[in-house]
């Protein structure tokens, strides 16, 4: 149960901080920006592997394998960076300017085919 929501939380965090990324910056800045959030997915993908492995060759204690300091090691370094979203998300300032809808504004989009490609590079999402 905790994992389910935990990772309803991550994942809905991830795409939610590209969108952001985007917005707050001028348009020519939003594709450098989206890119870059985008980006740090494989990097922080692989990270917590590879500081399992290096930690996996700290010294142990004794004739046992204790890997009780490896992995309260890891946890913590894992949540620094929980941490730090969790600090700035608290000093975020609320973006209150709605955004404005205009009726039938779709159906113009989708028949245009200047919007095609931008549809279909998206995958319609």
């Amino acid at each position: 149960g905790d994992r389910f929501v935990l990772g309803m939380g991550v994942g809905g965090n991830y795409p939610l901080s590209a969108a952001k990324a985007s917005h707050a910056v001028p348009m020519h800045e939003a594709i450098a920006k989206t890119g870059a959030a985008f980006f740090w997915q494989g990097p922080g993908g692989i990270l917590p592997y590879l500081l399992g492995l290096l930690l996996m060759d700290l010294p142990k204690f004794g004739d046992a394998i204790d890997t009780s300091v490896q992995f309260r090691t890891l946890l913590g370094v894992g949540a620094i960076p929980a941490l730090v979203v969790l600090l700035a998300t608290s000093q975020e300032e609320d973006d209150t300017h709605p955004i404005e809808r205009k009726e039938g504004q779709l159906a113009a989009a989708l028949q245009s085919p200047a919007h095609w490609q931008t549809l279909i590079g998206t995958a319609g999402t």
